[in-house]
């Protein structure tokens, strides 16, 4: 049976400096972020999931969506708009009768396109940018390292798109070739060579193998297998590979009737996990780790192949929130569970890790590994769209404020008694600092900036998500406190003074809210709640943070990007 290889490696960078990969995105509505950082209201909450278009096979980066459209193959867009290769969408129309594309992007109708842009009626548009009627954007409109990704990029007038939209995806197999799945993007805006503001929310869990002939992701060609083993994530195989798989350690592994449960034992630390899935059947496989941790989204096998993937699993005790008495402590060492319709483990090794790369996590109830099936945080469902040789640590409790993390010795302690040179802090507060004065916050979340430079850690600073809470259809201003301190502006501010990036997720989750609309967030979110998300909304949001360390060249944590 052929052997496909799965990993952590990202090569290609479509975006310019702000790289998508084969994962091309396109551009989300955020022309409502101009209201960014007003208010707040309510409780600990968390913020929506991703919307989307869809894009097909081979459609270039270079390529734009109009009006509602959804690019074919080879970069044309229906339902709204045409493109022809790497060229231009009107507002809301077809560049057909009375206006046409050439292949390099120039079009009629009063607008002008430079080389692989795009434009609406009127507009103009530098190299790599999107326009929407009028306006301009300048080249490829990225945020670099220490901006924030909110405003980077713009969208042609119209351009929204249906909420569920793609999802992370473990790639799907086919039999006879068929197309990857890895790489399909939509948020209803533009998307062009050098691009910008992503709020994709979606990402593949590894691409695509098929027997007989596959596409990988980001619609290059693979030859089909010839006895050895390929990969269609865009990477190859890491060096060492990780531990080498095996029945015998599959055997210890338990079946009934939710999937396969391996309880492996250990201490808490790090370890390198790599597993076949798949077997004579075809199978439906999802991975979680630990209390629900997403690992990789679901996998589809055709009969007869065996797919290779490896990761690299936190593990501590307890398992979830670290201070949380109410928290189940899970149980200890090393637990992973491959469910989902139709889950097919062949087999299975791991290994403690020798020197992993660690992204640590300091945050609230939005962001933490919550226990149970209703509520999930990003922080929980981010770790699938890393590969082998990064291991998530989410640190993150509920209730906790910018403060009482800060000074906790089982929160922050925890964090800098583990932290090395060049692992990762990612920070998300505000939630609950709702008294929390401007000045305290501030100087609050410049020490965690500061505590992490110091010790050569690369810390990241996190807006908070936002509450779905409508003020007819558009969303509330979010967090200014009752101090009247513009918490998502004073995190920006910080970016800018300290030089490290920032990663809005107020401003994403906003027009991400703003697409959905009052009638169409409630899916992903916890049933009478406006803060906290399910599973499928965490999934959603960690999304975003990963197309936004993408965007932001967050290197070289882009690079273990699935």
């Amino acid at each position: 049976m052929p052997i496909h290889v799965h990993n952590r490696k990202m090569i290609h960078n479509p975006y310019c400096p702000c790289e998508m990969g084969h994962f091309r995105r396109l551009m989300f509505a955020v022309t409502a972020l101009a209201s960014l950082g007003l208010g707040c209201s309510s409780s600990d909450n968390a913020g929506p999931p991703h919307v989307g278009g869809s894009q097909a096979t081979g459609g270039s980066g270079g390529n734009s969506v109009g009006t509602g459209g959804t690019v074919a193959s080879g970069g044309t867009v229906a339902s709204g708009g045409t493109v022809a290769s790497g060229g231009v969408v009107t507002q809301g129309g077809s560049v057909t009768n009375g206006g046409s594309v050439s292949t390099g992007g120039t079009t009629t109708a009063g607008g002008s396109v430079s080389t692989g842009g795009s434009v609406a009626t009127g507009g103009s548009v530098s190299t790599g940018g999107s326009v929407a009627t009028g306006g301009s954007v300048s080249a490829g409109g990225s945020v670099a390292t220490g901006g924030s990704v909110s405003t980077g990029g713009s969208v042609a007038t119209g351009g929204s798109v249906p909420a569920g939209g793609s999802t992370a995806r473990g790639g799907t197999t086919t039999a006879g070739g068929s197309v990857a799945t890895g790489g399909s993007v939509s948020t209803g805006g533009s998307v062009a060579t050098g691009g910008s503001v992503v709020a994709g929310g979606s990402t593949a869990r590894g691409g695509t193998t098929i027997t007989g002939g596959s596409v990988s992701t980001g619609g290059s060609t693979t030859p089909p297998p010839t006895g050895g083993t390929v990969t269609t994530d865009g990477g190859s195989p890491p060096a060492n590979g990780g531990p080498t798989p095996d029945t015998a350690t599959r055997a210890k592994c338990t079946n009934d009737s939710s999937g396969i449960a391996c309880h492996f034992g250990g201490n808490p630390g790090n370890y390198d996990v790599a597993f076949y899935l798949g077997g004579t059947a075809a199978g439906k496989t999802t991975v979680t780790a630990e209390t629900s941790r997403g690992m990789l989204a679901e996998v589809d096998t055709a009969a007869g192949q065996k797919v290779l993937y490896s990761m690299t699993v936190n593990v501590r005790q307890p398992e979830g929130e670290p201070t949380q008495a109410t928290a189940p402590a899970g149980t200890p060492g090393l637990d992973m569970y491959f469910r989902g319709p139709a889950p097919l483990l062949d087999s299975i090794a791991y290994a403690t890790a020798a020197n992993p790369t660690v992204l640590y996590i300091a945050g609230d109830s939005t962001v933490c590994d919550q226990s149970g099936a209703a509520f999930g945080g990003w922080g929980q469902e981010v770790p699938q769209f890393f590969g082998y040789g990064l291991s998530v640590a989410n640190y993150a409790d509920s209730g906790e404020s910018s403060g009482s993390f800060l000074n906790s010795s089982g929160l922050m302690g925890a964090v800098t008694s583990r932290w090395k040179a060049n692992d990762y802090l990612f920070v998300q507060m505000g939630h609950n600092d709702k008294t929390t004065t401007a000045t305290a916050f501030q100087t609050n979340m410049t020490s965690y900036v500061t505590q992490a430079k110091a010790k050569g850690v690369i810390p990241v600073l996190v807006t908070p998500i936002a509450r779905a809470q409508f003020s007819g259809n558009t969303v509330s201003p979010q967090h200014i406190n009752s101090t009247g301190a513009d918490l998502p502006a004073i995190i920006r501010q910080i970016g800018t003074d300290q030089n490290v990036p920032v990663i809005d997720l107020t401003a994403l989750t906003v027009a991400w809210l703003n697409q959905l609309g009052p009638n169409g967030w409630q899916s992903y979110f916890v049933s009478g709640q406006v803060t906290h998300t399910t599973h499928s909304g965490a999934k959603v949001i960690a999304g975003f943070v990963a197309d936004a360390i993408r965007t932001l060249n967050i290197s070289p944590l882009k690079n273990f990007l699935r």
